[in-house]
């Protein structure tokens, strides 16, 4: 890109650091550029005009100047400012860890349309407050799990090839059959048992159209089963764990 070029590109703030008195560092996920990082200079003074458009979460029309290899924010227009978030402290929490582990997934100069969606359709389900939170974060992460290519496989046990599975491996992403299952455990792999609901769950998760994602309900055991294996599933496959997801379990004790 040459020097003073521009950008104009709907984005999602990630991050927003406070950088000297009145200025903000942004972490954007852009529909065109993927991951930038620039400068709103101005930004944290009252009556900025970049000031609504700049916030964490914010999705909006974003005017972005490169120079020497930087960017600043030129103007923003808001799209969409995901103001219930802050009504509940629990989604808040959730939202803090989406937007974590989108940074980790998202790489700069790689447009990735998908997890922008998938990122603000979650955002929207936890402002609107009316699916469980769990089951709204274990969908957005097998999704974008899905979508950074480490889908699991769930047509059926990995090891013998039958349909009735009763392990998941979070590791190789793969079910195991009870028989199967027991052998690699007593070999020393790590699987947890999986209930048949939360199969059908990750199948549907994997494969519905993404204004359909959070439309699925679950039982108490399989709800539980099925958070608590999509997020040592990523986990697993992103290698580290986030201090928004610590908080975000402290709050929903």
């Amino acid at each position: 890109m040459s020097s003073n070029e521009k950008i104009q590109s709907p984005g999602l703030v990630l991050r927003e650091f406070p950088y000297k008195e009145n200025h903000a560092i942004l972490t954007i996920l852009t529909a065109t550029d993927g991951l930038i990082t620039a400068t709103a200079y101005g930004s944290r003074k009252s009556g900025s005009s970049l000031s609504a458009g700049t916030k964490l979460f914010n999705y909006s029309e974003f005017t972005l100047v490169e120079s020497r290899g930087r960017y600043k924010v030129d103007s923003v227009k808001t799209i969409e400012q995901f103001f219930a978030l802050s009504a509940s402290i629990e989604g808040y929490a959730a939202a803090s860890y989406f937007v974590e582990v989108l940074h980790d997934v998202s790489l700069a100069g790689q447009a990735d349309t998908e997890v922008l969606r998938l990122a603000l359709n979650a955002l929207y389900a936890l402002a609107v407050g009316k699916r469980p939170h769990r089951l709204i974060k274990a969908a957005f992460e097998l999704r974008l799990m899905a979508l950074s290519g480490f889908a699991p496989e769930l047509l059926g046990c990995e090891g013998c090839g039958g349909e009735d599975a009763a392990y998941f491996n979070v590791t190789d992403a793969a079910l195991y059959c009870a028989r199967c299952g027991e052998v690699r455990r007593s070999g020393g792999e790590q699987l947890f048992p999986i209930h048949p609901s939360s199969i059908a769950a990750m199948r549907y998760i994997l494969s519905a159209e993404l204004p359909k994602l959070f439309s699925f309900s679950l039982g108490e055991e399989a709800a539980e089963n099925l958070a608590f294996l999509c997020e040592l599933f990523t986990r697993e496959q992103m290698g580290r764990s986030y201090d928004s997801l610590s908080i975000y379990h402290s709050l929903c004790k």
